[in-house]
């Protein structure tokens, strides 16, 4: 059983990281047609919720200085960084975690 388990986890370390070298491989050959105008706010939005369905006890702010975020982006590159983010924020906390997200403009970009 002992062995097995080992067998199990390390498969489970290799399939995230080809799937990680996968990724990076896609990141370098996007093609300008990968991105769109996307609202941030919306996607962090869609993010806490998927995070919250699989870890229910954990908390997560997200405050905005601003109404409207709105950038150019893979909008499936950037929620797979951002569920990375907050994924990480969950499993390296103490527990229950406590996640805060502020949004602010970029110094000259208001």
């Amino acid at each position: 059983d002992e062995i097995t388990e080992k067998i199990v986890r390390t498969c489970g370390r290799l399939d995230r990281l080809v799937k990680s070298l996968l990724i990076l491989a896609d990141i370098e050959n996007l093609s300008q047609g990968n991105f769109a105008k996307a609202d941030i706010l919306a996607i962090l939005d869609n993010c806490k919720a998927v995070l919250l369905s699989v870890h229910p006890e954990v908390s997560i702010e997200i405050q905005s200085l601003t109404e409207s975020v709105k950038a150019t982006v893979d909008v499936d590159l950037f929620e797979l960084a951002i569920m990375n983010l907050l994924e990480n924020g969950v499993k390296y906390s103490s527990s229950p975690a406590k996640i805060k997200v502020l949004v602010e403009p970029a110094e000259g970009h208001k």
